[in-house]
């Protein structure tokens, strides 16, 4: 049994009385509630980040951030709460709110759009690497 079922949802079911716990609605309003908190919380990573590299005169791809890596903790954690709580929703919708024909395709649609969004993000950050990497190569950080 997840936490979520066993604390969050269990508080939930006591206080609204309601035996989900919380609406699908209120489950999706929470999840980009959430994802927005972790998105503010990236932009200030990254411009923590950006004013280390700044102080450190940062100059090329070869010199590394003074950084620690759990500065990415938070918003890594907030993004997987995220997700219980938006694909489940979304899922709890598919198969409750969709007419007993419509569920499988429903559901086949949604994750299916997950996948080919993981794979245009594929495609995106390899096409900014290569652009990145020519972009060093012609400025004389990296010579061949």
């Amino acid at each position: 049994m997840s936490m979520n079922d066993r604390y969050f949802l269990s508080f939930m079911r006591r206080k609204t009385r309601n035996p989900k716990g919380i609406t699908l609605l209120q489950r999706l309003c929470i999840g980009f509630v959430i994802q927005v908190v972790a998105i503010t919380i990236a932009y200030v990573v990254e411009v923590q980040r950006m004013q280390v590299i700044r102080v450190h005169q940062i100059a090329g791809p070869e010199q590394m951030v003074s950084m620690n890596t759990f500065w990415l903790l938070p918003q890594h954690v907030l993004l997987g709460i995220v997700d219980v709580f938006n694909v489940v929703g979304l899922l709890e919708f598919f198969y409750d709110q969709s007419p007993q024909d419509g569920q499988s395709l429903g559901t086949t649609f949604f994750t299916s759009g997950i996948r080919v969004g993981s794979f245009w993000i594929s495609f995106f950050m390899t096409m900014v690497d290569k652009l990145q990497a020519e972009v060093r190569i012609r400025a004389g950080f990296v010579t061949i």
